[in-house]
């Protein structure tokens, strides 16, 4: 009889104690290591006494670290790599606020529930901490500061992009429908200066927009996309859909219908599910369920959508990052 291999070290441990590279990112950022290593390298002592860390459990976070590509030791001295960089809060392309949100209590609490939403197809978030999603956001400020800087973060990755593979030329306005801070839409401006904006979001949020250094091209107002939504030759939903349920989600395209005019285009910017998918809209799927109910979909699904809205896609273009352009209609 052959000796079994040692569950030790196959794939499905591996599987098992991958949660741990989560807790250590947190450790990392929030007893702020990573920032005290942004300059250049540092040694365990310089480490211990500039964070307040302890010198015994130090050495072997950091080994850890190390067996994950995020931090290298030369003589002693420990310094980021490019992928341990980007726990800098202050990096291009930086994972920083992701890193604390995902780390955070409700969110851990969230994932530890995720079973709830197997058996209920309900969100595990409202259930493990006693309310909806966003509703936790209104009442904990802190944290949805560092939820809006990951969506302006996660919005700069993918901007630029918008641009590039969509004509904006034979239109003269465009609304951003839960726009944020208004990233997206000022990469789309800048690229069409004759262009009109308006930022639309909750006025709570897009106070906060980062689009005065073109404030004579936009219009900033605040609202609910559920209720109803400004007009304009171009509206732009991004990561909005995948927010919710299939009901509500339809319940935001009829609001959208509502100001759209034979020639308006609605245009989705998601995630779009295939059979090729990797691992990460995957987990973005998940995680939306978590979150707040909600999921990543498939062609397919994202038609069907509309078409209960009663609006037509058009086409789906693709672009050089996990999203695509859905181009909606009348």
């Amino acid at each position: 009889m052959q000796d079994q291999p040692s569950p030790f070290n196959n794939e499905i441990m591996k599987l098992v104690t991958s949660f741990a590279h989560l807790q250590v990112m947190s450790a990392i950022v929030e007893t702020g290591i990573s920032e005290q290593l942004k300059d250049g390298p540092a040694s365990l002592q310089e480490l211990s006494e500039c964070c307040n860390l302890d010198a015994g459990v130090l050495p072997r976070v950091l080994r850890y670290a190390s067996g994950i590509n995020l931090i290298t030791s030369n003589n002693d001295r420990y310094q980021l790599t490019k992928s341990g960089r980007l726990l800098i809060k202050d990096e291009p392309d930086s994972i920083y606020d992701i890193i604390v949100l995902m780390g955070s209590e409700p969110w851990q609490k969230a994932w530890n529930n995720l079973s709830h939403s197997l058996q209920t197809g309900e969100s595990a978030f409202e259930d493990a901490v006693g309310m909806p999603f966003f509703e936790y956001t209104k009442k904990h400020t802190k944290h949805a500061d560092i939820f809006d800087d990951w969506m302006t973060v996660e919005s700069q990755m993918t901007a630029d992009l918008i641009p590039e593979v969509y004509d904006f030329s034979d239109c003269e306005s465009i609304c951003d429908i839960g726009g944020s801070r208004g990233i997206l839409l000022k990469s789309i401006l800048q690229s069409n200066p004759d262009l009109q904006g308006i930022l639309f979001d909750k006025a709570e949020v897009v106070e906060n927009h980062e689009l005065n250094d073109i404030k004579r091209q936009v219009d900033i107002r605040g609202g609910d996309f559920f209720e109803s939504v400004p007009r304009a030759d171009v509206l732009i939903m991004k990561h909005i859909i995948h927010d919710w349920k299939d009901e509500q989600a339809v319940q935001i395209l009829q609001t959208c219908k509502e100001s759209m005019d034979d020639d308006t285009r609605l245009l989705l910017i998601e995630r779009v599910l295939d059979e090729d998918t990797g691992m990460s809209p995957l987990f973005f799927d998940l995680h939306m369920q978590v979150m707040n109910a909600g999921k990543e979909r498939t062609a397919d699904e994202f038609e069907a959508l509309l078409q209960e809205a009663g609006l037509s896609l058009n086409q789906i273009i693709p672009t050089d990052s996990p999203v695509m352009v859905l181009e909606a209609s009348l």
